[in-house]
């Protein structure tokens, strides 16, 4: 019999058997298997508790333990307060553990936890980050890949792209809104911050990529020449503050930008990024308001020295802002 043909409440039992980490793996097979997790989070997570060790096994399983019993054991910490669900029960857990492992992480010989939904408040392997001081988020990526945005205030992810997007080690900048970090294939991404592209005073026009609208986490307008962004029929309507794409820390697809020669070494000094060569020995000055290549500076070889040229290497470029 196909597994996706079985009654719930037998699906129910088999995954209450399953760490968690597989329970998130069944929930990403199907659209149907996804609905089942999420109708019955709360026996699910519940018997995954159980599991993990988090809580004690039920002695009957016909009167289930209460999450309220479990949440309200005297802690001085609070690491517990505001826990409604068993899914979120676990989640605290798992940041609690790999709190306790230390910046590094888990060991190479240890069972590396899954964090692909409980990764809220937790990213190692920190690689570059930037800080937007005006929203008080910092912007980084890391060398598993991926970028995110997260709350200087409380480390909360606000918004992130997933890591089989964002290379690991991929390299990030930030200015005046506008985050510019380097794609997997070729080329530089550009985002801007959603609340700049809804306010008249700093729109701007762009055309992002088709793979940026795919993978953008929040529906992606038309941006016409004049203010405002335009929905079409198939998206949403324009969003206020209170929806997702109007949020702080939310960024929205501008550009995609093409070297014509590629690229080792990057700077953005707002509103101009400098992307230099060490294959072709050139800088290109992009202007990021218009997406547009602005200048390109042939880089000079450095002088024989002792009839032996010496060898260039580009590690680090620097761009005035004047």
């Amino acid at each position: 019999m196909p597994f996706d043909v079985l009654p719930p409440e037998l699906l129910i039992r088999v995954l209450s058997y399953l760490p968690i980490q597989d329970v998130v793996s069944f929930g990403l097979v199907s659209q149907s298997f996804h609905e089942v997790v999420r109708a019955n989070e709360g026996p699910i997570y519940q018997a995954a508790a159980a599991l993990h060790g988090f809580i004690e096994p039920a002695e009957n399983a016909s009167a289930p333990q209460l999450l309220s019993a479990v949440t309200k054991i005297p802690d001085a910490t609070g690491w517990l307060d505001d826990v409604r669900s068993w899914k979120e029960f676990c989640r605290r857990h798992f940041l609690r553990e790999q709190a306790w492992r230390g910046k590094q992480g888990p060991s190479a010989d240890e069972e590396k936890p899954f964090l692909g939904v409980f990764q809220s408040d937790v990213i190692t392997d920190i690689h570059r980050f930037k800080i937007d001081e005006v929203e008080r988020t910092i912007i980084c990526t890391t060398g598993e890949g991926g970028l995110f945005v997260m709350s200087i205030d409380t480390d909360e992810i606000l918004w992130c792209l997933p890591e089989w997007y964002v290379a690991g080690y991929a390299h990030v900048e930030y200015g005046n809104g506008f985050i510019v970090f380097t794609r997997i294939e070729d080329g530089v991404e550009v985002w801007r911050r959603s609340v700049d592209s809804f306010n008249r005073e700093t729109y701007l026009p762009c055309k992002p990529d088709s793979l940026q609208i795919e993978v953008s986490p929040s529906p992606v307008p038309d941006f016409p020449p004049t203010f405002p962004p335009v929905y079409d029929s198939h998206t949403e309507a324009s969003p206020s503050d209170e929806t997702p794409t109007h949020r702080r820390g939310v960024y929205l697809p501008f550009a995609l930008l093409m070297s014509p020669a590629e690229a080792r070494c990057y700077r953005l000094v707002y509103p101009h990024l400098l992307v230099a060569s060490e294959f072709s020995r050139q800088a290109f000055i992009w202007d990021i308001p218009t997406a547009r290549l602005v200048e390109t500076i042939n880089i000079q070889t450095p002088p024989r020295r002792g009839g032996f040229h010496l060898p260039v290497h580009m590690t680090y470029v620097e761009l005035s802002s004047s």
